[in-house]
Order: C-alpha cells, then sequence, then structure tokens
C-alpha cells in the first residue's frame, strides 16, 4: 500500500477490516511511492510524500491502539477518532518498502520487516530508491538494518526480509545462499 496516496485513517480502517476478515493474518507492505504522475492524478503532492507516509505510520499505529485519537496531520484534523473494529492483536504485521537507509530505518525503528527490491541502477533511478544488486550489497543492507534496530532497542533478527526480484530488472543471479543470511 502506498500510504501517501490516502489518509492514514482510511488505510488504518481498510488494514484492520482485512486482518479482522482474515484471522490476524495480515501482513501489511507500506510503501512512500514514486510516480509523479499517480500522485498528481489523486491530487497528492509529491514532495510531501515522505512527511505523509511518517505520519500515517504513527496515526495506523494510534488508531489500532487508542481510543480517541487526536491528531492535527497535514491536511486533516482528528477531534477523537475512535476506530473499530480493532485488529486482532496488536494489529497487522508492517513491511516497510525500500531500498534506502531511510527505508531500513523505518522497518527498524516501526516494521516487522523490510522488503527491498534487487534493482540495477537504472531501474533504481526510476522507483527512486538505491540500488542493490548483488546477494552481498544485500547483505550489507540487512546487516544495516540489524545495527539500526539495535540503536532503537530492538532484535533484527525479530524483523522478517521479504525479497522481490524480477527478471527484467537487470539481475541475473537472484538466489541468495542460506550462508549469507547467517551473522557472523
Amino acid at each position: 500500500m502506498v500510504l501517501p496516496y490516502r489518509n492514514p485513517f482510511l488505510a488504518a480502517k481498510q488494514a484492520a477490516t482485512l486482518d479482522v476478515m482474515s484471522s490476524g493474518r495480515l501482513i501489511l507492505s507500506v510503501g512512500t511511492g514514486y510516480l509523479r504522475s499517480e500522485f498528481l492524478a489523486l491530487g497528492v503532492e509529491f514532495e510531501e510524500r515522505n512527511a505523509l507516509f511518517d505520519e500515517a505510520l504513527e496515526v495506523i499505529g494510534r488508531s489500532w491502539s487508542e481510543d480517541d485519537v487526536v491528531y492535527e496531520g497535514l491536511h486533516f484534523n482528528a477531534l477523537g477518532q475512535t476506530q473499530r473494529p480493532r485488529p486482532p492483536g496488536l494489529g497487522p504485521w508492517i513491511w516497510i518498502g525500500g531500498n534506502g537507509k531511510v527505508a531500513r530505518q523505518r522497518a527498524a525503528r516501526h516494521g516487522h520487516g523490510w522488503t527491498p527490491l534487487l534493482l540495477a541502477p537504472e531501474m533504481a533511478k526510476t522507483t527512486r530508491t538505491a540500488p542493490l544488486r548483488t546477494p552481498d550489497d544485500l547483505a550489507r543492507a540487512v546487516e544495516d538494518l540489524y545495527q539500526l534496530a539495535s540503536a532503537e532497542g530492538r532484535d533484527g533478527d525479530q524483523l522478517d526480509v521479504q525479497l522481490e526480484w524480477r527478471k527484467s530488472s537487470g539481475i541475473t543471479a537472484p538466489l541468495i545462499p542460506p550462508s549469507s543470511w547467517s551473522k557472523s
């Protein structure tokens, strides 16, 4: 889900409803978005996407766990919102998408996982994220994620890493040997 495209209370309501319907099995993979034309079509300022994304993460978490949420957002005001249904447990797991350090910082602070893309530099430029070309690039990024999680007082081993790869990405060796994932 591209969080900046929608009001965070609506996103929270949609996700909570799906989580209830799936008996708590929803994993919500979120990103900031990268296509200027989609932002324009939806009437959302492209330059605000990072601020809107961070705002949404906070509001979603609060709406799943608090009553009478008061929040002054960039484009909305909540004056005491209580959301029902509440998701089972603590709510859906949230995976943060993106290859860059900011995405890893968000995953370390707020997420249950990180979902990067193996991308060649040309495609990374198009999607406005950092390139990850090799298993070694990915291993370094995962190690950085673990360090960021530790700095947040969290155990990086508790974070999922879900990798997406497309043959058209220009990366010819998508298989990552399990030895790349063990911590030394």
